[in-house]
């Protein structure tokens, strides 16, 4: 089990906790591809973990409305 949970309490589709996710599964997030999470990654280990979806705002190339596309779909901070 994964932090208490069931496997078959997890959704089809996973929620992508930005602050451990692998460059694959970054890259399911709508509008980011290699580069941008090769970003993300890059800013996660300069800065320490993100404290909530908008501070991936700071990355380069990630703007508010691609963080507002991933309310339902990532999560930060948790």
């Amino acid at each position: 089990s994964v932090s208490g949970k069931s496997v078959a309490e997890v959704p089809a589709t996973a929620v992508v906790d930005v602050n451990t996710a692998t460059m694959e599964q970054l890259m399911t997030l709508p509008g980011i591809g290699e580069a941008k999470a090769a970003s993300i990654i890059a800013y996660r280990e300069g800065h320490g973990p993100f404290s909530s979806l908008e501070e991936l705002e700071q990355v380069d190339g990630i703007s508010a409305r691609m963080v507002q596309s991933w309310q339902d779909l990532a999560l930060a901070g948790q």
